[in-house]
């Protein structure tokens, strides 16, 4: 019969091999992740010209962002127009006719990989000794952080016709940085445009 300190052993053991999420909603969000700034993001009300980049984790987020965000001091107020990130699909947002969206997609099996290396990096996942075919299980199954891809690429690729909605792809805008940069800017204003294009002749 197993000692109490064997069967301890497996079961911190199976764990370890698990990613640790927080529930929120019913949707899978980082271990740190707080209810009421989830809810709060759901429920914003954006302001005529905000600009939203939206994609799955690990899919050029951070990326489209910067793009769009002069830099600043953390002390100064966020100018406008306002630029905000989210892992949250489009459906769960409050979408607005007046504010703008830039979608980002991504290789699901370039993304799965970072996933898979963001989770073994981070030690709040408890996954350092995780492998990767057991990440690609849960990825196919929509286990792991912001649940299923494909479901959040449709919520995208669903509004790519939408005037107030730009889908790009991570892959095309590492392909060629300038043209991607002008369609954003385009996409903005013919004024944001016309400027880009002045400066990067």
């Amino acid at each position: 019969m197993e000692t109490t300190k064997v069967l301890l052993n497996k079961v911190f053991t199976i764990m370890s091999r698990i990613p640790r999420y927080a529930i929120i909603e019913g949707k899978r969000q980082p271990p740190p992740s707080c209810p009421s700034l989830m809810r709060n993001a759901m429920n914003f009300e954006p302001e005529k010209d905000d600009i939203f980049v939206v994609a799955y984790p690990k899919c050029g987020t951070t990326l489209v962002t910067q793009i769009n965000s002069p830099p600043r001091q953390k002390s100064q107020k966020i100018p406008k127009p306002r630029c905000f990130k989210t892992h949250l699909p489009l459906n769960l947002l409050n979408l607005s006719r007046e504010a703008k969206y830039i979608y980002v997609a991504r290789n699901p099996a370039d993304c799965l990989v970072s996933h898979y290396h963001h989770a073994r990096f981070f030690p709040i996942y408890f996954f350092s000794d995780g492998t990767l075919d057991e990440m690609f299980e849960m990825f196919i199954k929509g286990e792991v952080e912001s649940d299923d891809y494909f479901d959040h690429l449709l919520s995208g690729y669903d509004r790519r016709n939408e005037p107030n909605t730009l889908f790009l792809t991570y892959e095309s805008i590492l392909a060629d940085r300038r043209g991607a940069c002008l369609q954003i800017a385009r996409f903005l204003g013919e004024e944001h445009y016309t400027n880009l294009l002045k400066m990067t002749k």
